[in-house]
C-alpha cells in the first residue's frame, strides 16, 4: 500500500496557498493506510522519476513561469508521453494547464507555444474573475461533487477531440461554458483552487484508490468526511441560492 506523489515545482508554481493539497493528500493516505510519498522537484535541472511516480502534482503560477517548465519537460518529452500513455496520473491545477496547451494566447506579452498534448488553448483574460466553483465530475470511475474557487487568470479553450473534466453546477468553468476543466487519459486540468484536496478530500481518495487497484493491491475503504461533507453542502446550498450573473 505505497504511493509517490511528485510535486513539481514549487517554487514556481507557488499561487493561491496551494501547497496545502500536498498536506491533504498526505492525511487522507494515512486516513486509509497507504503510505504516501512526496518528493518535491524543485531545480528545472533535476532529474523526474516518471517511471517511480505514481501522480504528478502541478500548482498554480504566473503566466511568465511557464515557458520555463515548458522548455524543461520537452528535455524529457518520451518519458513524459509514456508516462502519460501507461495511465500515470497528472494534475495540472488552475493556470498550469498553460503548460499542456497547444497555445498560450497572450495579450501584453509575446504568445508561445505549451506541450501541445492537452488538445486545447488557454487565452490570457483581461482581468482577473473570482467566485466559486461547483462542478461535478469523474475522477477515478465514480461521479463526485466538487467544490472550491477559481481566481481566472485564463480561459481555458477546449479544441475538437478534447475531453471535458466536469459538468458545471455554479462558477465559470472553461470560458462561460458548462464544462470544467480538461482530460487526456489520466492528465487532468481543473480550475479548482480551494485548495482541492483540502476541500474535497474524496477526491484525491479516488484517484489513491485506483493508483493502487492499477499496481495490484486491494482498494482501501473510503474514509468518512463529515466536516467536508458538511461543508460542500452549505457552499452548494449557498451559491445556488444566489441570482447568478453568468
Amino acid at each position: 500500500m505505497e504511493c509517490k506523489l511528485t510535486y513539481l515545482y514549487p517554487d514556481l508554481l507557488n499561487l493561491y496557498g496551494d501547497r496545502g493539497n500536498v498536506a491533504a493528500a498526505m492525511r487522507t493516505a494515512g486516513q486509509m493506510g497507504v503510505d504516501l510519498t512526496v518528493s518535491r522537484v524543485d531545480d528545472l535541472d533535476a532529474p523526474i522519476d516518471f517511471s517511480g511516480s505514481d501522480l504528478l502534482l502541478l500548482s498554480p503560477g504566473e503566466l511568465s513561469t511557464f515557458p520555463l517548465i515548458i522548455e524543461r519537460l520537452q528535455r524529457d518529452r518520451d518519458a513524459l508521453e509514456a508516462y502519460i500513455e501507461a495511465g500515470g496520473y497528472i494534475l495540472a491545477l488552475g493556470s498550469s494547464a498553460c503548460i499542456f496547451a497547444d497555445e498560450v494566447r497572450r495579450i501584453f506579452r509575446p504568445s508561445y507555444k505549451g506541450l501541445g498534448i492537452g488538445r486545447y488553448d488557454c487565452a490570457e483574460r483581461e482581468a482577473a474573475y473570482g467566485d466559486d466553483l461547483i462542478f461535478t465530475c469523474t475522477p477515478a470511475g465514480v461521479e463526485r461533487k466538487v467544490a472550491g474557487s477559481q481566481i481566472q487568470m485564463i480561459d481555458l479553450l477546449p479544441k475538437e477531440g478534447c475531453e471535458v473534466f466536469g459538468h458545471l453546477l455554479y462558477g465559470y468553468g472553461n470560458n462561460h461554458t458548462d464544462g470544467e476543466g480538461t482530460r487526456y487519459k489520466n492528465l487532468i486540468t481543473t480550475n479548482t483552487l480551494g485548495p482541492l484536496f483540502v476541500k474535497n478530500p474524496w477526491f484525491f481518495a479516488d484517484i489513491l484508490r485506483d493508483i493502487l487497484v492499477r499496481k495490484g493491491a486491494e482498494a482501501p475503504e473510503l474514509p468518512d468526511f463529515p466536516l467536508e461533507t458538511d461543508s460542500l453542502a452549505a457552499v452548494e446550498a449557498f451559491n445556488l441560492s444566489k441570482k447568478s450573473e453568468l
